[in-house]
């Protein structure tokens, strides 16, 4: 899993963000599809927001955005079991997305 990442403070809770804060988050959410796009050859995705529970202490939790692209390349391990493989290293999947290495192949060629 690769991040890129920004601190938003104490934030608790994704609401609380000022709109400055708000127009970062988008602007980081717009460079990361972005990469994506680039690296994956524009997959579908799902994007999700954790948050602290209701009533949770501002110190005891913070929230976080996370990214899952919906890859083609399952086989049948994952269809029969629902687990799915990570097949490249953070520290790889990191490097890619920030550039430094360049994928080649047949999904790659558009």
């Amino acid at each position: 899993m690769s991040e890129l990442r920004k601190d938003y403070a104490t934030n608790t809770w994704v609401e609380a963000l000022s709109d400055s804060d708000g127009s970062s988050l988008a602007d980081l959410l717009r460079e990361s599809l972005r990469r994506l796009h680039q690296v994956v050859d524009d997959p579908d995705f799902n994007y999700y927001i954790h948050t602290a529970p209701t009533g949770t202490k501002e110190a005891d939790s913070h929230w976080h955005l996370g990214i899952t692209p919906h890859l083609p390349e399952l086989a049948g391990f994952e269809h029969g079991t629902g687990i799915f493989i990570n097949q490249v290293m953070p520290e790889d999947a990191a490097s890619i997305l920030r550039g430094d290495i360049r994928l080649t192949g047949p999904s790659n060629s558009r």
